[in-house]
């Protein structure tokens, strides 16, 4: 991906993190993904009635841009101070790594199969 287009990249998954947290106090790659424009909401619904079985199947693009938009929100909630927590979306195997490749990675084969969702993020409370 050139320079040019990670910056626009970059400002898009900003705007629709900020919209999603000053909605409901938190956003999730699924917010994100649903606010730059590439995953339809009824999509979503579908998905989480189970009628879909892999998320990126009806995320409008592939894998490697799904990827560089994770990489970047990442990023995005690190740099606001957002804390991540499990959220009660259940993924397969193929949607948590497109959601976040590096964290799979990081897991033991046996735990890819099911885990909640790690992405969300949401602001501290005390």
């Amino acid at each position: 991906m050139s320079p040019e287009n990670r910056r626009r990249l970059a400002d898009r998954v900003a705007k629709a993190a900020e919209a999603s947290l000053a909605a409901q106090n938190y956003v999730s790659p699924v917010d994100v993904l649903v606010g730059i424009g590439w995953l339809d909401p009824g999509a979503v619904k579908r998905w989480r009635q189970g009628q879909v079985d892999y998320l990126e199947r009806v995320v409008r693009t592939n894998l490697s841009r799904i990827s560089e938009a994770m990489k970047l929100f990442r990023s995005w909630a690190t740099a606001k101070g957002l804390i991540p927590s499990e959220t009660s979306d259940v993924l397969c195997r193929a949607d948590a790594v497109a959601a976040d490749t590096a964290l799979q990675q990081e897991r033991s084969p046996d735990d890819r199969t099911t885990v909640p969702h790690p992405l969300a993020f949401g602001r501290a409370f005390s």
